[in-house]
């Protein structure tokens, strides 16, 4: 049985690098092509069931997907290598969703997103949910009422709500921010989430939401690292090194290293560190699951990195 289970968005990225981001009425030049196949997986809550996955992990995806080929694909290739889709969803005549990423040259990206069968789909298979009973229900960026679906859904079941802002924002209007925020036991977010976060709900920092519900807010803050906060106050954790490529994915792979080590029953600062270095494996390729890397690879590098945990 699954000890987590996934929603948000699945997506078929396709990413292409351009001669640099054009303006409006401007035009630039496609450095390579990608053929209509050539797509890489993504979407974030696919990335991090994905990672616990190759971590040895029992994950799981509440998703939805069209019935073309390219949905179909991916449904298999989830299910061959380990990803429980007894909550994933097909609608008949309906696109997977999918991403066009232009990467500018230095690294900057210009994102298209078709939301596709995802959007067409607002209802939770809950029947399933609660038979499957994970430990915790991850929640990231998705249609909002399907969102609000999984958080009750996973209430009832008894599971932990981790909730993994991303950058879709605005997809939280102020009463379903309030919500989110009071039911989860751990939340995710960047710079800008957090800002968001604080303004939203009238913090000084995101660390305030400790003792209000949650128990751990985790701030990433790219090559500057991590703040993770707790009863017992903020860690600071660093970036793991690496030979930067790509930044698309980094931030979900983050998420699954540090659910791995809470998993496991690591110290706080520790699950840091192990998500900085999940991290960082993506960091050094195009694609957010291509890196990916499995437990033994992923202890042998954090141990090189930062010692023992």
């Amino acid at each position: 049985m699954p000890e987590l289970i996934a929603s948000g968005y699945p997506s078929l990225d396709m990413i292409m690098p351009v001669s640099r981001l054009p303006a409006a009425g401007e035009t630039a030049l496609l450095s390579r092509f990608v053929e209509p196949d050539g797509y890489t997986y993504g979407g974030c809550g696919v990335n991090v069931a994905v990672g616990l996955a190759r971590l040895g992990h029992a994950a799981g995806v509440a998703i939805t997907i069209g019935d073309d080929d390219m949905g179909q694909r991916y449904a298999g290739y989830l299910r061959g290598i380990g990803v429980n889709t007894e909550a994933l969803r097909v609608i008949p005549h309906a696109f997977t969703s999918r991403s066009y990423l232009f990467r500018g040259p230095d690294g900057e990206y210009q994102t298209y997103f078709y939301p596709g069968a995802s959007d067409l789909d607002t209802t939770f298979p809950e029947e399933v949910f609660g038979r499957l009973a994970p430990q915790w229900a991850l929640i990231t960026v998705g249609p909002l009422a399907y969102n609000q679906h999984m958080l009750e859904a996973g209430l009832a079941a008894g599971s932990r709500i981790a909730w993994q802002l991303k950058a879709d924002i605005a997809a939280y209007p102020q009463g379903a921010l309030e919500r989110f925020a009071s039911q989860s036991t751990v939340i995710f977010c960047n710079r800008v989430e957090a800002a968001y976060l604080e303004r939203a709900l009238r913090l000084r920092s995101v660390g305030d939401l400790i003792g209000r519900g949650v128990q751990i807010v985790v701030q990433t803050l790219g090559e500057a690292g991590s703040l993770v906060f707790s009863a017992d106050g903020a860690h600071t954790v660093p970036a793991a090194h690496c030979a930067l490529v790509d930044t698309i994915g980094a931030g979900d792979a983050y998420t699954s290293g540090f659910m791995a080590g809470l998993l496991r029953g690591w110290e706080l600062p520790a699950c840091g560190r192990l998500g900085a270095v999940m991290a960082a494996f993506v960091l050094e390729s195009i694609g957010c699951q291509s890196s990916l890397p499995d437990w033994p690879t992923l202890l042998s590098r954090y141990q090189r990195e930062f010692g023992d945990p």
